[in-house]
């Protein structure tokens, strides 16, 4: 009988004592949490993937000269508003700009002759009841500058650009006033004063990111 206590007795000490050193035992570290994840609003500049703004819409720039330059991150910016035109071959010698035109009946157009990343071509047209006045100018891009320059003019209509003598150039698609260029017949650039012969573009308005 007391065998069989004192086997009890140790077994009960066993218990405790693991239980005890079990509690004893050391804290396992915790596991620190997951840094931030970084906001869409997060600083450009410590971002390196943040997309940049777009660059800002410009209004009411203009070319005053036959050539002027301007910078410009993409060539697909530039948009041109309107012109004044002068020559002998326009409004008398006065200079006269699109919006007067207008007014007077005349439309007033700009068409896209080619494109390519690096250069545009574009067609300046003043549409009267008879004629098809037209002054083509080039953009070209190289690096962040972009490059403006009159090269030609020529007209269609009553005579000109192939047409009958009291045909009138009624072109108004970009497709057709491009054939009406191709066909064109030459007139003299007007590019220094008003009293230049032929015609030319005395200003051009424009647009940058609109």
């Amino acid at each position: 009988m007391m065998i069989v206590f004192i086997l009890v007795v140790v077994c009960c000490l066993s218990v405790v004592a693991g239980a005890f050193i079990g509690a004893s035992g050391e804290t396992p570290t915790p596991t620190p949490p997951p840094p931030p994840t970084p906001t869409p609003e997060q600083d450009p500049e410590q971002d390196p993937v943040a997309t940049p703004p777009p660059p800002p819409c410009e209004r009411d720039k203009s070319f005053t000269e036959q050539t002027g330059s301007f910078e410009c991150e993409s060539i697909e910016g530039f948009k041109p508003e309107s012109a004044t035109w002068w020559g002998t071959w326009i409004n008398s010698s006065v200079p006269v700009s699109s919006a007067e035109a207008e007014a007077a009946g005349m439309s007033h157009t700009f068409h896209e002759l080619s494109s390519s990343a690096n250069e545009k071509k574009y067609i300046a047209m003043r549409k009267t009841d008879q004629h098809c006045k037209m002054v083509q100018f080039d953009i070209t891009k190289e690096g962040n500058t972009c490059s403006y320059k009159i090269n030609d003019a020529g007209y269609a209509g009553y005579g000109g650009g192939g047409m009958g003598a009291e045909e009138a150039c009624t072109a108004t698609t970009d497709a057709e006033v491009i054939a009406k260029w191709n066909a064109k017949t030459h007139a003299d650039s007007a590019r220094t004063a008003a009293t230049d012969g032929g015609y030319g573009l005395k200003s051009l308005g424009y647009s940058l990111n609109c």
